[in-house]
């Protein structure tokens, strides 16, 4: 048996260690470093579930944590801290994937370097290492990281956060009432409170992305601005249907903001 539970098929490493005395020096050495290699590999444990009120872990956490600790810390880190894969704990994996539906399609799906699970874990184990990674590798964020439908962002200072996030120690609500988005959400009458938290959210991002890049005023937006906000999300891995999502959005409110006389052109009209 080999460390962390990496077989050696049936072959006694120890045996194949004494008996290699009387290989070649090259082949002891051969032998030693992948030992050695195997042994590393063992370094770091994926954090434990806390204890709930009844003095038990989590059932659907505890098969998380397994699920993370065998398909996804080779990669990711046993404590979530990136390695050959992104960084996940610190909340960065709610930055990246702030709706945890799109997270679950990626790992389900697979994108660029990351594989397709789907073939080898059921829909729960889906659902809980998504659970593992954002309540546990990431407790202080897993409440609704970055919501700006609150009026600060008071929550997320804990997390080491990087723009174009709105949860950076500061309150983007000062931006966002500068772009008038509480009145445009007035004005859709006709969609749920939920949507509405969304479109809210949405456009607080936004607006913090623009404001990053010297942005503060929606006349100063221009196409070429939103085609690079877009393209930073999708280099920051956001599953593509949260980036339509996010230029619908952009869309209506410039349209909105075209229509109140807030801005000469609509910039979005050909995103």
């Amino acid at each position: 048996m080999w460390p962390c539970g990496v077989h050696s098929h049936g072959v006694s490493i120890v045996g194949d260690v004494r008996s290699a005395t009387s290989a070649p020096v090259l082949v002891r050495i051969v032998f030693l470093v992948a030992f050695v290699l195997a042994s590393g590999a063992c370094a770091g444990e994926s954090p434990e579930v806390p204890l709930g009120p009844d003095g038990t872990p989590d059932a659907v956490l505890t098969m998380g944590r397994d699920v993370y600790t065998r398909r996804c810390a080779n990669c990711h880190g046993a404590g979530g801290g990136g390695g050959t894969g992104p960084k996940l704990s610190d909340g960065q994996v709610i930055i990246a994937y702030p709706d945890p539906v799109d997270q679950r399609l990626l790992i389900a799906n697979g994108r660029n370097a990351m594989p397709s699970f789907s073939g080898s874990l059921s829909g729960a184990e889906l659902d809980a290492v998504v659970r593992y990674t954002r309540e546990v590798l990431s407790p202080s964020c897993s409440r609704a990281v970055c919501d700006c439908s609150s009026t600060t962002a008071s929550g997320c200072d804990a997390c080491d956060v990087a723009p174009p996030s709105p949860c950076k120690g500061r309150d983007y609500s000062r931006d966002v009432a500068a772009w008038d988005v509480s009145a445009w959400l007035e004005s859709l009458t006709r969609i749920a409170p939920s949507t509405r938290s969304v479109y809210e959210r949405d456009m607080a991002a936004a607006v913090a992305w623009l404001d990053e890049h010297g942005v503060i005023d929606p006349a100063a937006v221009g196409r070429r601005t939103l085609r690079a906000y877009l393209a930073d999300l999708d280099r920051s891995g956001y599953a593509r249907r949260t980036i339509a999502r996010k230029a619908s959005v952009l869309r209506r409110y410039f349209d909105w903001a075209r229509r109140t006389g807030r801005v000469e052109s609509d910039p979005s009209a050909a995103l």
